[in-house]
């Protein structure tokens, strides 16, 4: 069953140039769910390390768990397609927590 994260503003790291291009999307399957999108490092370095973490919630609201992808070696420009995943049951949605990276 396909879900969609709250609207949210641009979201980015905040010092070394990873921006989220679009609204994650995510599909809940039996008792998993998996998020996917893109980010892309508009900095003018490559990344060594970055990540992407979601919390996940139920219907009530309540967090059952969270949804995390890195990736390695980021080139300048690149866009990373990201895909997160919870093998928590009970979710019915999710929020993007935090975008990082370490240069």
């Amino acid at each position: 069953m396909p879900i969609q994260c709250p609207r949210q503003r641009p979201q980015s790291d905040g010092h070394q140039g990873l921006v989220l291009l679009d609204e994650p999307a995510g599909k809940i399957g039996a008792g998993f769910i998996v998020i996917t999108g893109r980010v892309r490092n508009n900095g003018p370095k490559p990344i060594g390390y970055a990540n992407i973490n979601f919390t996940i919630l139920n219907g009530e609201g309540e967090q059952v768990g969270t949804a995390i992808d890195a990736v390695s070696n980021l080139e300048a420009g690149a866009v990373w397609k990201f895909r997160a995943v919870s093998m928590r049951p009970g979710a019915a949605r999710f929020k993007l927590a935090k975008i990082s990276s370490i240069p």
